[in-house]
This record gives C-alpha cells, structure tokens and sequence, in this order.
C-alpha cells in the first residue's frame, strides 16, 4: 500500500485522503441493493394490515402519499427513519408505528452477503386504509433525497448512493466531519490534540495523531445502537449487576473488530452489547502518524445497575476486579433495572 499520506491543515478548506478514497467509496455501499432489498417480514401486505389496524385516521389531518427512507441493518433491525415527504401529524403516528416494528425486517442482501441497506417507504393514507409499498428507489423522482438533521446532512443520488458532500455533527452544531463521497475526499477533520492508543512494533502505545480513528458518520448513532439494548432476562431473574469493558480494534482498512469482553459479569450482558454494537455500520477512518498508518484500540466501559425496592444490587464477589485496558476510552454507557416487591398479607386465594 503506497500513497497513504493524508495531508491536513487546519487553515486549508480541502484536505486530500488518498489512503481511504477507497474507504469511502466502499461506506456509499451501505446504501446498496443489488440482489435483494429488505423487507417486512411478512411483506408489504403483512405491513399494510399493520398499519391499516393501528394508525389513528382521526388523528390524520389528511390523505396523502407518506414517503420515507429506512436504513435497515444486515440483522434486520431499523436503524433509522428519514422523512421524504409528510404532514408532522401523520409522520409522529407512523414514525412511533415503525419504531413498534424495528426488529420485524429482513436485511437486504448484496454479492451474497447480508448487508445494511436502505429501503424507501411509500405510504399512501385514505380515510380509513392504508396501503404500503416499499421499494429499492423512490417512485417519486422529483424527490429531493437529502437529510438536513442536527447530526448529518447530505444528499443521495438517483440509486440511492450518498453523494456530493457530507457533513457529520457529534452534537448540533459541532461539525467534526466533512467527506465529499463524489470525489473521496475528506474536506474537514476537527483537530483533536488528544491521545490515543495504537499498535506500535507490536505494542500498544498511547500517541497523538494526525488523523484519529473516528466513525465515519455522527457518533449520535452510536446513541441509536444502544437504545436497542436490553437488561436479558437472564440477568434480571439471577440479579445480576457489575461493571464491565468491551474493547475493538480499528485495523489499518478502517474495518472494527477483535471484540473483546473484560471482567465480563455474564448472564448475557456482554452478548447483548455486542450484539448491538455489530449494528453499527463498520466504516472509520484509519489512526495515522506522519503519513504511516496504525491499528488502534477503543473502549467501552458498561454498567448494568439493578436496583430493587430501591436498593442497589452490588456486583458479584466472585467478579474479578481487573484494571481499565490500555485502550482509548469511547464511551461509557449504563442500563439500569428497576423492581418493587410486594410483600403478600393474609393467606390470599
């Protein structure tokens, strides 16, 4: 690999990626159906009896043609909702109906392999029906296909491929990302003078970087991935509760993987994490120094609390007590369970 040099300045409005042009070429694809787009299970009709039964048509200030863009993941989970086209009235009901059925699709499927891919939705509401069809591209060409959120704003092409440029927010109004997808360019980087650790002659090392392995995208989604997340049953039922670290290495294609669990509290806790977090769409920018690029390592730290009757469960004492891992802190997230007991007076039926 040669020409892996990515020259950033901070005054510069344009920064040329060689190393990843490919890189976001490939993150387009997310968007890609060539053999088979996602789908309801059980199909259109199956969703529109869905929502023919559960939409609220008194609450419908119109009849219209409802159309959005969902991006379903290669586990069949809706991961997000982007309105086309509709009244607010009628997009808070279906929207809220969707987010009822996240878990209910089969993933798209591109050179045989399961992908994440995006589906258009085209609603049409009558006064007391509904009829959905969902397809690979708009029926509507004249559709403007762009997203203006607090977190991304960018533009599709006619098939659906992200184009043109991209910019990419961690929070409103802090832009920490800016990629031309036409021309595989990354515009902007926000500077960051923070540490972070990476493989160095094969040993992990804290350094600063020219370009940090960040996700290619807004770290809200993140947030998006752990709302799917559940305390199991499992954990609930043996009272279950700790602290524990999930580490994942960015290699140098800008691909995550080499999950693994650290002080794990069992009871599924850890799967349920990391079933969640292979949701994500797996695209980030490679940790570079000086034109060489680098494997680097994150962590997650995660709680599962328990309380019952208001009180805290502790941790297991045969948990071990092991030290954070050398590893870049990403993000720290915590799932409570809350239970009340009844205590049971008289002898009962």
């Amino acid at each position: 690999m040669k020409n892996l040099l990515l020259l950033i300045a901070l005054l510069v409005t344009s920064l040329q990626l060689t190393a990843q042009e490919k890189l976001f070429a490939d993150f387009k694809k997310v968007f890609e159906i060539s053999e088979k787009i996602p789908k309801f299970i059980g199909g259109d009709t199956k969703l529109s009896e869905f929502f023919s039964t559960s939409f609220d048509f008194s609450k419908s200030i119109a009849e219209e043609k409802w159309t959005a863009a969902l991006l379903i993941s290669h586990k069949g989970i809706l991961l997000s909702i982007e309105k086309i086209n509709g009244e607010k009235e009628n997009t808070d009901q279906l929207v809220g109906l969707l987010t009822q059925i996240s878990k209910e699709w089969e993933p798209g499927v591109n050179k045989g392999r399961e992908v994440t891919a995006i589906l258009y939705i085209e609603i049409d509401i009558s006064k007391d029906k509904i009829v959905v069809h969902t397809s690979q591209k708009p029926s509507n060409s004249d559709h403007r296909k762009t997203i203006t959120g607090d977190f991304e704003k960018g533009g599709f092409d006619k098939d659906g491929y992200k184009e043109g440029v991209w910019e990419y927010y961690d929070k409103p109004g802090d832009l920490m990302l800016k990629i031309d997808y036409s021309t595989s360019q990354l515009l902007f980087l926000k500077p960051d003078t923070n540490e972070y650790t990476v493989k160095v002659d094969g040993q992990w090392k804290n350094m600063k970087l020219d370009v940090q392995p960040r996700y290619i995208g807004s770290m809200n989604d993140l947030k998006k991935v752990y709302a799917g997340i559940e305390y199991p049953m499992q954990a609930k039922e043996n009272e279950t509760a700790g602290k524990f670290y999930i580490t994942f290495e960015i290699d140098t294609l800008g691909k995550a993987g080499n999950y693994e669990v650290i002080n794990d509290i069992g009871d599924k806790c850890s799967t349920e994490v990391l079933n969640a977090l292979e949701m994500l769409p797996n695209y980030w920018l490679v940790a570079q120094k000086n034109g060489k690029l680098y494997t680097a390592k994150y962590c997650i730290t995660v709680f599962f609390d328990m309380f019952i009757d208001g009180r805290k469960i502790p941790p297991k004492a045969s948990q071990p007590k092991e030290a954070p891992p050398l590893a870049k802190l990403l993000d720290v997230i915590s799932f409570k369970a809350i239970a009340v007991t009844r205590e049971v007076r008289g002898g009962g039926r």
